[in-house]
């Protein structure tokens, strides 16, 4: 009887290493310490990382930006309060 054991078929793949964040530790540290007052003011807070992420071009600090933007307004403040439309 023969036995086919994982290191007869492992294959080896190239693994993508993303860039190291240049902003992205720090945009965290700082919302922690400071969070934003309301819904508006995190979102604004969110379109700034992202303008500054897509610009240095780092591809860590962009996914970061991006969900942020996603999830921090909600996170810190809840959905807007659309009881006056």
């Amino acid at each position: 009887m023969q036995f086919i054991t994982l290191s007869d078929r492992l294959c080896f793949f190239n693994t993508y290493i993303p860039t190291k964040g240049l902003n992205c530790y720090n945009w965290c540290l700082k919302i922690e310490a400071c969070s934003s007052v309301d819904w508006s003011s995190s979102l604004s807070l969110c379109a700034k990382l992202l303008t500054t992420a897509c610009k240095s071009n780092n591809t860590l600090d962009m996914h970061t930006a991006q969900i942020l933007t996603q999830i921090l307004p909600v996170f810190t403040n809840g959905p807007p309060d659309d009881t006056y439309n």
